[in-house]
């Protein structure tokens, strides 16, 4: 096989996204628009964006929400914030201490002192309840998305003092510890008896530079603390370089098949009756992530009222609606939903006629366990690979001829396939670019990143 160099011209826009002060504007916008919604922003994201707690709680006051507070790094070692003690996120930090004599009173509130404030549990309870604001696409953080990232976050800060640092006191961060000793110690940790990679260890050092950054009892603005502080974001920026590297080289080193030929491959090894081929043809006109597990059918017109209450309908999850001849895609559950809106595809008549004729020739026993789905309702990736190496476009890893660079991953492969071959049309327009990244659920720049060399028979 041969290879076909992929070129992609970047739009205006991406361009004007290029330059510094226009993404920092742009980011601000973007980030009182959380606010607006209910993000609490971490101080040094307001610091970062010009903003104060009263430019927050003005925001929030104008859209009906509660004002709110900010504990800085004196209001805990000084022990004079007037957050209230009833207040469930101070709760939660207090309650962590277990010991009752951590605690102590003053004008009717609660606060841990300075012996205990330090300590890995602290700081988690601390972390999770101030989440701030995720680094994603409209996404604030009362979502579950949000919390599940911050999770990750303070999870990652566990495992490196418990795991890789051996349980080292964080009273003593600066003592005893340096940047060297650090990467060293990332350097021979071992996950599943092999070395992590750079983005496994660029997890952990963001996880530290959190805790140094965003807790408040950590003063990062003075001695001993900003030195650390300033050592570890050089390291961070460092690998962050690197993993774009690697990264890039990596893409650049990837080949995938066109994606019209996988359509065909599937259509040849499965039948045109088939699962496999109704799956990548309904993936053909809703190209999206791991999104079509869990695909409840409902016999009824997709209209507005439906839509209205369609987060009762499959517990929030997508749904296929088949009304006469008609089918149409709920796609209202995937990665990003917090910054993308819900789509309501409507397939085309001959996918429409294949999708209500698959399901009538179903037996009552595959019905049953599908149950009242269009796949079933376990995550489909492992299985897109099976039907992937069953069409012969990846090989099994034991096979003579695999290369790890060629038509990687699953519904992966599937996503970088069909971006590069759209991407790849001669003629194609700005507006023709951003329905792309629309149907994608990903911005524009995003869609730059999927595009791969293509294999030629």
């Amino acid at each position: 096989m041969s290879t076909t160099p992929t070129t992609i011209n970047k739009t205006p826009m991406q361009k004007l996204r290029e330059n510094p002060e226009y993404k920092l504007k742009e980011d601000r916008i973007r980030l009182i628009s959380r606010i607006s919604k209910g993000a609490t922003p971490r101080q040094s994201t307001l610091k970062k964006y010009n903003l104060t707690i009263d430019d927050v709680n003005k925001i929030r006051n104008e859209n009906g929400l509660k004002k709110m507070k900010i504990p800085s790094h004196q209001d805990i070692i000084n022990k004079t914030t007037d957050i209230d003690y009833q207040d469930d996120n101070w709760k939660e930090v207090a309650s962590a201490a277990n010991d009752k004599e951590q605690i102590t009173t003053q004008n009717n509130y609660k606060f841990l002192d300075e012996k205990h404030i330090f300590s890995l549990k602290n700081a988690k309870h601390f972390l999770t309840h101030h989440p701030g604001v995720v680094k994603r696409s409209g996404q604030i953080n009362d979502t579950e998305r949000a919390k599940t990232t911050v999770t990750k976050n303070v999870d990652a800060l566990d495992r490196l003092f418990t795991k890789v640092l051996k349980n080292v006191d964080l009273n003593n961060i600066i003592k005893n510890l340096s940047i060297a000793n650090i990467m060293n110690s990332l350097d021979n940790y071992k996950y599943r008896s092999k070395p992590i990679g750079t983005t496994a260890k660029i997890t952990y050092l963001i996880a530290l530079s959190i805790y140094l950054k965003e807790y408040p009892a950590v003063d990062v603005e003075n001695p001993p603390w900003n030195r650390f502080y300033i050592e570890l974001d050089e390291v961070i920026q460092s690998k962050l370089k690197l993993a774009k590297s690697e990264t890039i080289d990596k893409s650049t080193k990837q080949k995938v098949t066109p994606f019209s030929d996988i359509v065909e491959a599937f259509k040849t090894t499965f039948g045109e009756d088939s699962e496999e081929y109704l799956y990548i043809k309904i993936y053909s006109e809703a190209p999206t992530r791991d999104d079509m597990h869990n695909l409840k059918v409902f016999y009824e017109e997709l209209t507005n009222d439906v839509k209205q209450k369609i987060e009762s309908k499959n517990k929030g999850n997508n749904c296929i609606f088949i009304h006469k001849s008609i089918v149409h895609f709920a796609l209202i559950k995937f990665k990003t939903d917090q910054g993308y809106k819900p789509s309501y595809i409507k397939f085309s008549s001959n996918l429409s006629k294949m999708i209500i004729n698959y399901l009538r020739k179903l037996t009552s026993e595959k019905r049953k366990q599908l149950q009242n789905t269009l796949f079933g309702t376990k995550k489909m990736t492992t299985v897109v690979g099976k039907w992937l190496k069953q069409s012969g476009i990846k090989l099994d890893k034991t096979d003579k001829n695999f290369n790890d660079n060629v038509n990687v991953g699953n519904i992966n492969l599937l996503r970088h396939s069909f971006v590069t071959e759209q991407l790849s049309k001669p003629g194609i327009t700005i507006e023709e670019r951003s329905k792309l990244a629309d149907a994608m659920k990903h911005s524009p720049n995003v869609s730059l990143a999927y595009v791969r060399d293509t294999l030629k028979k």
